[in-house]
Order: structure tokens, then C-alpha cells, then sequence
């Protein structure tokens, strides 16, 4: 499938690819044969595009491929808002691993009524009830190499979510320095 910018042809995309985009496994993990991750090429093409429609199980791909990326880079800054305790609780393992695999600083944001778990090298923040309780969200600061940069950015409505990802590093950095305004 040849994927368009007006009239500019920006890459390709093969159908198996775009099944596992839009047809995710309900994976959590970050084994990569399991959960179809490795997919940065194809998730770049749609850098930047609104998305009005997509489920959980697709932004739990878009998020994979995010941490999937800090773990290979293996240092910098990964912050992560989750919307409620319920939504991180089948991600407290993956984030075990991401601490004990990476040299990442990583931050978990929730609400005010959530007591987080314990995890050596995650620090969690609480309060963060400023009408952010809507929005899933995941930014990685590419580490030392700012061509790693992501962000996905979502706010949950009664059919689904709508928001963006991007690799563009200022909307990167901008994501990055609302959610350490939350500290």
C-alpha cells in the first residue's frame, strides 16, 4: 500500500504491516515476535496524523513500539502518563524490565488516587488529576541520540481515541516539559 502526502509519494506499507497496525495482538509484552513491534518504519509514515478512531489495542501497539525503542536505545528519559491504576497495572512487569534492562529515567504519572507499586528506578507521580485522567500518553527523549525521539499522545472519548504519535523532536520536547511540569 503506498501511503500519500498530496501528490508526494512518502513510503510504502506492505497489508501485513497494516494488519498489525490496525489489528494488533493483545500482547503486553515487549517480545516483539508476539506484539508485532519493529514496526518504527511503518509508524513513521504516519508521523504526525490524526487519528479519530483508534482502540486501546492500537495505541498499545503505537506504546510498545515506544518502549520498545527506549529499551534499544537503553539510556534516556521515558515518561508515561497512565490514566488510571487499572491501566498500569498489566504494564507493571514491562516497566520492572524496562528498569532493570535500561539506564532509563523513567516516570509514571496518576491520578491522585492511586498508590503505585514499588519498582526500583521508576518514579511515580501522583496529583496529576488536572483533567489529564483522559489522555494516554508516552514520550521518550531519544537518549543520546535525538533521532529516537517519540511521543504518543491520545484523549479517550466514547468511541475510541483520537490524538497523534510523532517523532519530531520539539513536539517531543513540548510533551516532555508539560509532563515534568507535573513533578
Amino acid at each position: 500500500m503506498t501511503i500519500r502526502e498530496g501528490q508526494d509519494r512518502v513510503g510504502a506499507v506492505s497489508v501485513q504491516q497494516l494488519d498489525q497496525l490496525l489489528s494488533p495482538p493483545a500482547d503486553s509484552s515487549l517480545d516483539t515476535a508476539a506484539t508485532g513491534t519493529g514496526l518504527g518504519d511503518a509508524f513513521e509514515l504516519f508521523d504526525e496524523t490524526l487519528f479519530h478512531s483508534l482502540d486501546r489495542r492500537q495505541l498499545l501497539l503505537a506504546s510498545r513500539e515506544i518502549e520498545d525503542r527506549a529499551l534499544r536505545v537503553g539510556n534516556g528519559t521515558l515518561r508515561a502518563k497512565f490514566q488510571t491504576e487499572q491501566s498500569f497495572a498489566p504494564q507493571e512487569s514491562l516497566y520492572r524490565r524496562l528498569a532493570a534492562d535500561a539506564k532509563l529515567s523513567l516516570h509514571i504519572y496518576g491520578t491522585d488516587n492511586w498508590t503505585p507499586p514499588d519498582i526500583d528506578g521508576v518514579e511515580f507521580h501522583s496529583g496529576t488529576n488536572d483533567g489529564l485522567e483522559l489522555y494516554w500518553c508516552l514520550a521518550f527523549d531519544g537518549g543520546p541520540d535525538p533521532e529516537q525521539a517519540c511521543v504518543l499522545l491520545a484523549r479517550e472519548h466514547d468511541t475510541g481515541y483520537e490524538g497523534f504519535w510523532s517523532y519530531d523532536q520539539n513536539v517531543v520536547t513540548d510533551v516532555l516539559e508539560a509532563l515534568s511540569a507535573l513533578d
